[in-house]
């Protein structure tokens, strides 16, 4: 009967140790997205400008862009170097729209 009790007692041990293990995995493989709230959340907790910015700069971002959000976020406070950075680095932007890119078309000289 011990042994059997001790079985039962490593088995739920092990069992125990690999789901917390598990969960410790995909919490750190959570990938954030940032949302006009949360910006929001940043700049009352009193974030500096500079550390919403870099957060947005590195972070993936699904903002809301529109004209009514735009106005509720300068209303929350957020400053024009705040936006801008949201305006950028959005996921609803293309951002190799930033680089310079070479024309497809060459014109020729005129004979």
């Amino acid at each position: 009967m011990k042994r059997s009790s001790i079985f039962i007692s490593f088995s739920l041990f092990t069992f125990l140790a690999l789901f917390s293990w598990v969960g410790t995995i995909s919490a750190q493989g959570k990938v954030e997205t940032l949302t006009n709230d949360e910006v929001i959340a940043m700049l009352n907790a009193g974030l500096s400008t500079t550390v919403i910015v870099n957060k947005i700069r590195t972070s993936r971002a699904n903002f809301d862009l529109s004209t009514n959000q735009l106005i509720r976020l300068k209303q929350a406070g957020l400053n024009d170097d705040i936006l801008q950075a949201m305006q950028g680095y959005s996921d609803n932007t293309d951002r190799r729209s930033h680089r310079h890119r070479p024309s497809k078309f060459y014109l020729r000289p005129v004979r």
